[in-house]
């Protein structure tokens, strides 16, 4: 066994180090350093992120009028250097709504229309997996139904999960999604979608949600105010295409090595098994016929047995006698 532990070691550390390699991923990518050959060979066709996030905040104002409230600007003291034509913005800025899911209790009737928990978002992803249903009849359906691009991210949770964010896609079941979940609705023209996400997964993501969780009867919770004041980087979108690109090649990758590492995993456990069944069944090595067989063996194992218990009751037999016999002299 001592080889297949070793391998077994191996694998394991495989996991640990894939899943240091996908925050490296996703810190590269929000540092530049994914698309810097890119950006400059395409450096005249990207658009300063100075003007593009001007030109949002008019949008804003034209659409939300005497509502709009201008952000705070983003104190940049703890964030790392951007490239020349990225800047710091605010998730407040570049979203057109944000929005707590249902509270009402739902059911288990599969007919109906699945509710994403907080449970069915698993490493940047949604699974589809252990889901509540609500009857397609329910008043309240269209408030909450789900539409293409919508980020789901987990105000309550565990302060290790709190925070965990993904992106509703259009080729999923149709959903709508519950409480501890928010959604943010994002401005496709302005910010991408795949892009939020991987942010608020990443270290710098994770870093700010630290900062402003507030914790309540053992659950940490983020909410929706605090979310939207979360500082992120703003590329041109041509380049927070290729950011995204870049980025789902390499987990992809990972998640694939992964899956290998996994189903080895399993093999290597079954192996174990087959190597302990063999052992027992005496198939491990070849059989001598001139070996003697099991059963005469074991009844020579009990005759040796039981010939060495007479002999020590023969023993101890002798001494009782003597010292019955020492007692009756001094007596």
């Amino acid at each position: 066994f001592t080889r297949l532990d070793a391998g077994v070691e191996a694998l394991k550390k495989v996991k640990a180090q894939l899943k240091r390699y996908r925050q490296a991923v996703l810190k590269y990518a929000f540092e530049g350093k994914l698309t810097q050959e890119w950006r400059e060979a395409n450096k005249d066709k990207l658009e300063p992120a100075s003007i593009l996030l001007e030109r949002i905040k008019e949008e804003r104002r034209k659409k939300l009028g005497g509502k709009f409230k201008e952000l705070p600007p983003v104190d940049t003291t703890d964030l790392p250097d951007l490239p020349e034509d990225w800047i710091w913005t605010r998730i407040g800025e570049v979203i057109q709504k944000i929005q707590y899911g249902t509270s009402e209790q739902a059911g288990d009737d599969s007919t109906g229309i699945p509710v994403i928990r907080m449970g069915n978002i698993f490493e940047g992803k949604i699974v589809f997996d252990n889901l509540k249903y609500f009857r397609k009849g329910w008043p309240q359906l269209n408030d909450f139904l789900l539409k293409d691009g919508d980020v789901l991210f987990n105000r309550t949770n565990s302060m290790e999960l709190v925070g965990k964010t993904a992106v509703y896609k259009r080729n999923y079941p149709e959903a709508i999604f519950a409480s501890y979940l928010i959604r943010v609705e994002v401005n496709k023209d302005s910010y991408n979608p795949d892009l939020l996400s991987f942010f608020i997964n990443s270290f710098y993501g994770r870093k700010y949600i630290t900062s402003v969780v507030s914790q309540q009867v053992g659950q940490a919770n983020v909410n929706g105010s605090k979310l939207s004041f979360m500082p992120i980087p703003l590329p041109s979108p041509v380049e927070q295409k290729k950011i995204v690109e870049e980025i789902e090649a390499r987990l992809s990758m990972a998640e694939c090595m992964e899956k290998n590492a996994e189903q080895t995993l399993k093999q290597s456990d079954k192996l174990r098994q087959s190597i302990l069944k063999s052992a027992f069944e005496g198939n491990l090595v070849p059989q001598d016929p001139t070996d003697e067989p099991a059963e005469k063996l074991l009844e020579r194992i009990r005759s040796e047995s039981a010939k060495r218990l007479n002999s020590c009751k023969i023993k101890h037999d002798r001494k009782r006698r003597a010292l019955n016999d020492n007692c009756q002299i001094e007596e």
